[in-house]
Formats: structure tokens, sequence, C-alpha cells
């Protein structure tokens, strides 16, 4: 009799177990599906059975590939941000994620050194209207499904940024072109002034090189720009004599882009600045305007790339 309930007991040992264990696999690899979230899909995702491993807290969430472009896609953009936008920019995320994982089957997120969002940071945002804009988002990517951006039959690395100067900028591949981007220019936040009184900006520059010694009373009168690029972004310049790079000395003053100017302004430094981010590629805000105005995300990023690009 003993050794019968021995029996039963571990029979139901092995069944708890067996009911258990894929539960708790469950809660540490969460993957997120149309199925997981609140409200009634209206897309299905065609997986692209590449996996993207996202931490979340003490969770991992397994993530195919196109489910992780919403999660990059809100970290650059809002979900008030014009659709044909949304597509073009989910086309150069897919683009990016791909020229960086190529053939591996499952990569961590944080690998990719690119910004995002978890899908549960969306639904705390979001609250009530999460299902509603998760099957936006799905729209999204089920539009642009599997699309990528080739040049001369190779992926390339998408650029992308907030807001140009006005053009865009060429860069070191032959599809970073110089576009114009008008719209840009009706945007409220197109510039920026930041003022830092004489002392600040002594500091913040002296600390781009131990050969800086500025004066207090008159910091730039030796500052010299000493190149620019065709759209007007700082590609060098000179502090008592000590040549610096645009991006660093945008860096270590905060400024939303290299495209800048300084000048003294009521005992204090005014430094100007137009844009926001690097200015390659496609203009978030330019082509915000260019969406409203009725193009596609096609003619988007053929207009910000090369018109023989190819989206395959």
């Amino acid at each position: 009799m003993d050794m019968i309930r021995k029996k039963l007991r571990g029979i139901s040992v092995m069944v708890v177990l067996t009911i258990m264990i894929p539960c708790f696999f469950t809660f540490i690899f969460a993957g997120v599906t149309e199925e997981n979230y609140k409200g009634e899909p209206a897309y299905g995702i065609d997986k692209s059975g590449q996996t993207i491993i996202v931490k979340n807290g003490l969770k991992r969430q397994k993530l195919d590939l196109e489910m992780f472009i919403p999660c990059v896609l809100m970290s650059v953009a809002d979900i008030e941000t014009e659709e044909e936008v949304l597509k073009a920019l989910a086309v150069l995320i897919r683009t990016e994620i791909k020229y960086k994982i190529r053939d591996l089957r499952s990569v961590e997120a944080d690998s990719l050194n690119m910004s995002y969002v978890t899908y549960q940071a969306m639904e705390e945002k979001w609250q009530e209207n999460f299902g509603e804009y998760y099957n936006y988002l799905m729209k999204i990517v089920n539009h642009t499904a599997h699309q990528v951006v080739k040049y001369e039959g190779n992926l390339i690395m998408p650029y992308y940024h907030q807001m140009s100067a006005g053009y865009t900028r060429e860069g070191a591949y032959n599809y970073l072109i110089s576009a114009k981007s008008e719209g840009d220019l009706q945007n409220e936040k197109y510039i920026t002034e930041t003022f830092f009184s004489n002392e600040d900006f002594v500091s913040r520059a002296e600390s781009l090189s131990k050969d800086m010694e500025l004066s207090v009373n008159a910091p730039i009168v030796t500052l010299q720009i000493l190149e620019k690029d065709s759209a007007g972004y700082v590609l060098s310049l000179q502090l008592d004599g000590v040549e610096v790079s645009g991006e660093a000395f945008a860096k270590a003053f905060n400024l939303k882009s290299t495209n800048f100017n300084v000048e003294t302004f009521n005992n204090n430094i005014k430094i100007t600045v137009k844009g926001d981010g690097h200015g390659y590629g496609v203009s978030i805000s330019g082509a915000e305007v260019y969406a409203a105005a009725g193009w596609t995300y096609v003619q988007i990023l053929t207009h910000y790339y090369p018109e023989d690009i190819s989206l395959e």
C-alpha cells in the first residue's frame, strides 16, 4: 500500500512539474504575439524567423524581428507621426537590423546599439488606447512586410534624424546624398539658441583639450570655423590654436546638431543651432511635411536616398 502511495505521489509531482516548467519559461521568455495584448488584432505578422531578445526587468522577451520593429519605431517617432513616415522608418529600421545581424538567427537587442521601448512600456503609456495603437503598429509592419533598402544590390546602413538644417548631408557612402528638406524650415524647433556664461563656455571648451587656455574675458576671440560641409554643418573649428571636430564641440556643449554659429551676446556666449541630429539620410520632420502633402513612404525614401535604391 505504501509503495502504491509513493508511486502516486511521484506521478503527481511529475504532472505538476510538467505543467509548471513550461509556464516558468513562458514567464521568463515571454514572446509578444498578436494574441498577448488587448484588442482584436486586425493585421497578422509574417514572421522573419530571426529572433531579437529584449530585456524587460527580470524578464527576457523573445520577439521575432518583425515584432521588434515597432519597439524601435516608437523610440524615434510618435504614434501621431504621419503614417507614411512611420512606414518609411519601419523599412529603414528593418534594414538596419538586418544589416547588423545578417544571417544570425537570434541576437540580444542591446547588442544592436539601437534605442527601443518595450511593449509593456507602450501599454503603460497608452493605457486604454493600447489595443488600438498596437493594431495600428501591426498595420505599419504588415504593409511594409520584409521590405529593406538596397543600393547596388547590397543592404545599406540606413540613416535618419529628427530634423535637418534645410538640406540633408552627403556622407561617406554613395547613397548618402544631400536632399532638399524645406519642410524642416517650418518646424518651430528648427532653430535653438543656447546661452553660456563666459566661465561655463571656457570650462566646457577646455575640457576638449588640455592644451587649450582661453580668456574668461574674451573666450571666443580665437575661435575660427575651419571647415563646413555643403549643408552648413561644422566639420572642424579652432580654439586657441587647437583644432576640434564639430562633433566633439557639439557634444561638449550639448548642441542638437553640428550646424551651429557662436557669437558674443550681452556679455554671454550665444550658440545658435539649426536642425536636430546628424543630418544624414531621412529627416523625420521634413518627411512629415511631404507625407502631409500626399507623398507615399516610397516617394519619401527615394527623395532622401538615390532614386535607384531598391526596396526588396
